[in-house]
């Protein structure tokens, strides 16, 4: 067989071949971009699951007493005072003794069972409203922040929700059985809710006279009676403070006469 016979039927053969591989070129050309498609779609749906994972984490932990003080470091001493134990000596939010802790409502609070929910959280009582804590958020950042915080009242607690104060203690998670039909505070409730005292601090006897639940029970703080301001036979609740004893703390503290709430 001739040179040239050969040459022809190598390259009879050699074609096939090469149309195949120009095809299979062609296939991965194709496929190539569709594959890399697949690869993408995949690296942003495992970036969005971390993401949403990371997420919810992080809202948990939101949720839960620590992170308040992991985020900020004024607020240790309000975190100490929620995890203490309860009914036994103890110490508020600025270092003082407290006979029992359960006259700290933060402490009383944590668990508890004459309120809507028997498990309590920081979140439970100080609602997070975004413009509340980015308000805060630009007072730590700048310093523009007491160190312990100021005492704060039934008004400061509700600013932020556009409520009055005497809605604080009686949401839907607290004592909702004190509430009327408008949300608010029921007085009448509240007085039969302690009548069985021997003095009652709930009477609504001084019709000029409307105190905010918080003028008494403080949350991080041993709680005030303040009708011993004027009343002498008043018997204290475990822990609790007189009205001059009360007085007393916020003045040391802040090195003031100004009487805080």
């Amino acid at each position: 067989m001739s040179d040239e016979m050969k040459n022809t039927d190598k390259q009879a053969v050699d074609a096939p071949e090469a149309d195949m591989q120009a095809a299979k070129a062609d296939t991965d050309a194709a496929s190539s971009p569709s594959l890399k498609k697949r690869k993408k779609g995949i690296v942003i749906g495992v970036i969005a699951v971390v993401i949403a994972l990371a997420g919810v984490g992080f809202w948990e932990w939101h949720e839960t007493p620590g992170f308040c003080a992991a985020i900020c470091h004024n607020m240790d001493q309000y975190l100490d005072t929620y995890s203490e134990p309860g009914d036994q000596p103890g110490h508020d939010k600025y270092g003082n003794p407290v006979s029992n802790t359960n006259a700290m409502m933060a402490t009383l609070h944590r668990t508890n069972e004459t309120t809507g929910k028997s498990d309590f959280r920081c979140m439970t009582c100080h609602h997070p409203i975004i413009g509340e804590q980015v308000s805060e958020a630009v007072g730590f950042v700048s310093g523009n922040y007491y160190d312990p915080l100021d005492e704060r009242v039934g008004d400061d607690l509700t600013h932020w929700w556009g409520e009055p104060a005497n809605k604080f203690c009686v949401n839907e998670n607290c004592h909702s059985y004190l509430r009327d039909e408008n949300g608010d505070v029921n007085y009448d409730k509240l007085e039969a809710s302690t009548v069985w005292m021997d003095f009652n601090p709930h009477s609504q006897h001084h019709e000029d006279i409307r105190m905010d639940c918080t003028d008494c029970h403080k949350g991080h703080r041993a709680s005030v009676q303040q009708c011993t301001g004027c009343h002498e036979d008043v018997n204290l609740p475990d822990g609790w403070l007189t009205k001059a004893e009360g007085d007393k703390v916020i003045a040391d503290e802040f090195n003031t006469s100004q009487v805080h709430k």
